[in-house]
């Protein structure tokens, strides 16, 4: 069960890297930093990149709190050879996409506020 809702994960990273050239690679990351699935580089300490991307939401989600601004819905990190986004998966996960430089970042949001869809669908019990 655990290894076919894996290979579903997996599948669905997939589909967004392949519907969305922009994209470079994806991961989905528990909200306690483990990462579930990923086509990240082989180069990426994930367990250390899941602790940092949790950190990163817990901070983001206070700011927003902080400045009233409601429900979290995404976070950009951009940065000079990329960008990094990271979008909440329900209430305990994050899909973390990392795009090119000149991303279209309309299309890369669209597609992966879709894909966050999808992947809540596969990770309820």
């Amino acid at each position: 069960m655990v290894s076919d809702r894996k290979e579903r994960i997996q599948s669905v990273l997939r589909d967004l890297k392949s519907s969305t050239p922009d994209i470079e690679s994806s991961a989905i990351i528990s909200s306690s930093g483990i990462v579930i699935a990923s086509d990240l580089p082989r180069d990426i300490e994930e367990k250390k990149l899941g602790e940092i991307i949790t950190t990163m939401m817990s901070v983001a989600g206070k700011v927003a709190s902080e400045l009233h601004r409601g429900q979290l819905e995404q976070v950009l990190v951009r940065c000079d050879k990329g960008n990094v986004i990271l979008v909440p998966v329900g209430m305990s996960e994050i899909l973390v996409s990392v795009t090119k430089k000149d991303a279209r970042l309309g299309l890369v949001f669209l597609e992966m506020k879709r894909t966050a869809k999808q992947l809540h669908n596969i990770m309820q019990p």
